[in-house]
């Protein structure tokens, strides 16, 4: 659509005279500009998510694998997931947080969409304290609370995804399960 009036949607008038060819009658053009950076909300709040999901994948990675031999010595209950599944279920996690991110950023408005990266970096917050509780100092009863606070944390990011998209919702309650799983399964080590 034209502008109609440049002013008065915050930009500044460069007026231009060209001619064509020699001889030829000139064309006076009125272009308008900003020396205002576009900026995409949604794409930066995109990009933080998706940069929480790499520090939750790193930051968890290094504490989960710092003792691996000490975790296998733990009694551990018996509705623990197999290894096998659980090398499954983190790389679908982390990929679908990521979607998500993007999803949501997308799809919401700035307020849900601050909402959302608020709870989503507090739970990522809340889960690595946990896996360093648990793996470095093994100081279980904050791995407990950390773990709790995780999956209370992640219920409004599961709801303002489902609001951003009923697919995406729906793909991250395995993520949802999988954290109430692992808060579970650490009041019974």
């Amino acid at each position: 659509a034209p502008v109609v009036n440049g002013r008065d949607r915050g930009l500044k008038i460069l007026p231009v005279s060209v001619r064509v060819r020699p001889g030829a009658p000139k064309l006076n053009i009125k272009i308008y500009y900003s020396l205002k950076p576009v900026v995409d909300f949604k794409l930066i709040t995109a990009t933080i998510g998706i940069l929480l999901v790499f520090i939750y994948a790193f930051g968890s990675g290094i504490w989960v694998s710092s003792a691996p031999g000490w975790y296998s010595s733990l009694n551990r209950p018996p509705w623990q997931p197999p290894s096998a599944f659980i090398g499954i279920i983190w790389p679908y996690n982390f990929m679908v947080l990521g979607i998500a991110s993007y999803q949501v950023s997308k799809s919401l408005t700035r307020l849900e969409n601050i909402s959302w990266l608020v709870f989503f970096g507090l739970s990522i917050f809340a889960a690595l304290t946990w896996a360093y509780q648990f793996y470095v100092p093994h100081n279980f009863t904050l791995a407990t609370i950390a773990l709790v606070l995780t999956t209370l944390l992640t219920i409004p990011v599961l709801y303002l995804t489902f609001k951003a998209s009923l697919i995406m919702g729906l793909l991250l309650i395995p993520y949802q399960i999988w954290v109430a799983i692992a808060a579970s399964r650490l009041g019974a080590t």
